[in-house]
């Protein structure tokens, strides 16, 4: 079995910002409470199942494409996340090519996150790893689906 490494990210689809709806449903009590993060900024955070509306959406990230923001984001003062000093990312995505080559990345404008995008909901990334008692009971569920998928196969 091949693992492969993957980054996640809240990330702004600016074509989806533009195609806002002209009627939002209302935000729930949870999401209109900003939370503070480590570095003093608040966010609000989507909660599961809501209607909310928000143009964010978690973006997942190729090892070899997070090494090249990572890259990009070194040679500025500021971090391409920072909501006063960063900058959009263009990111164009090509199944044809090889792997190497299918993520063309080019940096955007040096763009100020408005009050309005500062506000939009994001999705929470924080993972969880599973107690063994958890585990234990996942396997318990999973075991026999993965017994009969074996058993098909030989």
């Amino acid at each position: 079995m091949k693992g492969q490494v993957n980054h996640i990210a809240n990330g702004i689809v600016r074509s989806l910002q533009s195609g806002q709806p002209e009627i939002l449903p209302a935000h729930t009590k949870y999401e209109r409470t900003p939370r503070k993060e480590e570095d003093g900024s608040r966010v609000y955070w989507k909660e599961r199942k809501s209607e909310s509306w928000t143009p964010v959406r978690v973006l997942r990230i190729p090892q070899g494409l997070a090494a090249r923001i990572k890259a990009v984001s070194v040679e500025r003062d500021y971090n391409i996340e920072h909501p006063k000093y960063g900058c959009d990312l263009w990111i164009k995505y090509d199944r044809h090519q090889k792997p190497y080559r299918m993520y063309d990345l080019r940096l955007g404008e040096d763009t100020v996150l408005t009050e309005e995008e500062v506000r939009y909901l994001r999705y929470p990334l924080e993972v969880k790893p599973e107690t063994p008692e958890e585990a234990r009971d996942e396997w318990g569920r999973l075991e026999p689906l993965y017994r009969r998928a074996t058993q098909t196969r030989a």
